[in-house]
Formats: C-alpha cells, sequence, structure tokens
C-alpha cells in the first residue's frame, strides 16, 4: 500500500496499531484500501495545521477524506473502497482536536471510523521556547490527546482492528504519541 509498519508491542490492553507517513495524493486509495482490510475504526492525523499541503518532496499534510476538489472527486468514485465524511466534532478541551466521522463502503459492505486531526502539535520549535508558557501548553495538549486516545483504544478496538497513526513522515509525532500510549 503505503509506507507503514506494524507495531505489535504497545503492552496489554491496546491493540496492534499500524504507524505511517501522511498519505500522498498518490496513495490516497491504497491508505483507505489498507483501512479496510485492516478494518481500522481509528485513524490519528498529527500533522500540522500550518504543514505545507500537497504531495511534493517538502509537503507535510494532504486532506485524504472528503469533501475533496473536483478532480480528485471524480477520480474517488473509480476507488474500489469508498469514502464519505459524515460530520465532524471539534474537542472543547483539547485546541486543534477535531473528530471526523468517516464511511467507508466496499462491495455492498459499509463501516465507520473515526478520524481524529490533533492540527497543533508543535513540530520543530525554536529551542528558545522550551520552558515557555507556549511549550508546557503543547506539552499538556499532547498528553491529553494521548490520554483521550488509551480510553478510547482500550475500550473498544477490537483485537482485529487495526488504528492507524500518522504524522508528515511517521516517525517523531507518530513514535511520540505511540509512546505515551
Amino acid at each position: 500500500y503505503i509506507n507503514a509498519s506494524p507495531i505489535d508491542t504497545l503492552g496489554n490492553g491496546l491493540p496492534d496499531v499500524v504507524a505511517t507517513m501522511c498519505p500522498k495524493r498518490a496513495t490516497f486509495q491504497h491508505f483507505w484500501a489498507m483501512c479496510w482490510e485492516l478494518r481500522t475504526a481509528t485513524v490519528v492525523n498529527l500533522t500540522h495545521a500550518v504543514d505545507a499541503v500537497g504531495s511534493g518532496d517538502a509537503d507535510k499534510r494532504e486532506r485524504y477524506w472528503p469533501p475533496f476538489e473536483p478532480a480528485l472527486a471524480r477520480e474517488a468514485r473509480t476507488w474500489p473502497v469508498r469514502v464519505a465524511t459524515l460530520g465532524c466534532a471539534t474537542c472543547t478541551t483539547v485546541p486543534g482536536l477535531r473528530r471526523y466521522t468517516i464511511e467507508l463502503s466496499a462491495s455492498g459492505e459499509v463501516r465507520r471510523l473515526h478520524l481524529y486531526w490533533y492540527s497543533q502539535w508543535s513540530d520543530f520549535p525554536a529551542s528558545s521556547s522550551i520552558g515557555s508558557r507556549q511549550y508546557y501548553d503543547n506539552a499538556w495538549n499532547v498528553l491529553r490527546v494521548a490520554v483521550h486516545l488509551d480510553r478510547k483504544l482500550r475500550a473498544g478496538e477490537p483485537a482485529e482492528q487495526w488504528p492507524v497513526c500518522h504524522c508528515s513522515a511517521g516517525v517523531g509525532r507518530t513514535g511520540t504519541l505511540l509512546a505515551l500510549l
């Protein structure tokens, strides 16, 4: 599919997870096919709102769930796994955390998953920010996201479902969140 790695060592009570990079336009349909095949019920997107958008080498995030721009919407109608966004809720306790309800359908079967996008995790801040209010606010919000996801994953993910977690490259923020879990 895409550049993705199964992580099966998070510990008792937590499901196995797939860590990956943010899908690029050429891999959107592969990403959703992977989610379908793995029966994913949770996707965690840790890309920052100000990351460069696009599929170029330096771009760090994409909008891989609908609504799509017209050309991509036409292309998406040909994918084996169809994707629809049913709604979005904004978290009131963690700024920048949104939960999208996504519907996947293939071969007459329909499934739903939740896509959590935490868009305010500061990546590569200036070293002068260490110890500042912004630094500690960011750390507390990351911990709040981890606690929220820990509760959700321990309560609801059956063993045969693989949550998917990514940041831009699938290493730093993804690895940190999985370590916190």
